[in-house]
């Protein structure tokens, strides 16, 4: 009846207390282990997605080296036909100058030796032969790499494009960019995304 229903919830207070303070317990036992699942959860999909995306951007730098490093090398080629390798140093720093010197401009015979730098004096510089980016140009229509320069001690990114004459190599024009710059880049785009 009515009447015994209302007799037991009046009496039965302290049972549904002790229901809601289990259920609460409960919350707070369950709690902790789903927030350390989905954080989990979280930082395995942003370390994902960062590494994906890194390695999108730098395909697209390597790609806008490499447009560099053809037009260079279509100047380049024209003033080494006309005016012979003395003057391929010069026409490099040139070059270098027009995008504020943040990309390095190289000139290298397929025997290694190196004629024209932007940020250096090539009659100091080492034999290339043994890099990477330039055999894999002399070999291909380019030749890429990332790995430290022993010249500037820091991480770089090399794009190499062959110039040749009837199908001979004739010389390799690298261009190459600090790896420091491109991840600065990226860490202004990842600080973008977080403030929209």
């Amino acid at each position: 009846s009515l009447r015994q229903i209302h007799r037991d919830g009046a009496g039965g207070g302290i049972p549904f207390q002790g229901l809601t303070m289990s259920r609460r317990k409960l919350i707070w036992q369950i709690y902790p282990a789903y927030l350390a699942v989905t954080l989990v959860s979280v930082i395995a999909v942003t370390a994902y997605c960062s590494h994906a995306f890194r390695h999108v951007y730098y395909n697209k730098v390597r790609s806008e080296l490499n447009r560099f490093a053809v037009v260079a090398a279509e100047e380049i080629h024209m003033v080494m036909r006309a005016e012979g390798e003395e003057k391929l140093d010069g026409v490099c720093k040139e070059i270098s100058r027009t995008c504020h010197g943040e990309i390095r401009l190289t000139v290298v015979l397929p025997s290694g030796k190196v004629v024209g730098d932007s940020h250096d004096d090539p009659a100091t510089m080492t034999n290339h032969s043994d890099r990477p980016e330039i055999i894999e140009a002399l070999q291909q229509d380019s030749g890429s790499s990332v790995r430290p320069s022993p010249t500037l001690g820091e991480r770089m990114m090399y794009v190499a494009v062959p110039m040749r004459e009837q199908g001979t190599p004739i010389a390799v024009v690298r261009a190459a960019i600090a790896v420091t710059e491109i991840d600065h880049a990226l860490r202004a785009i990842y600080m973008n995304i977080l403030w929209v």
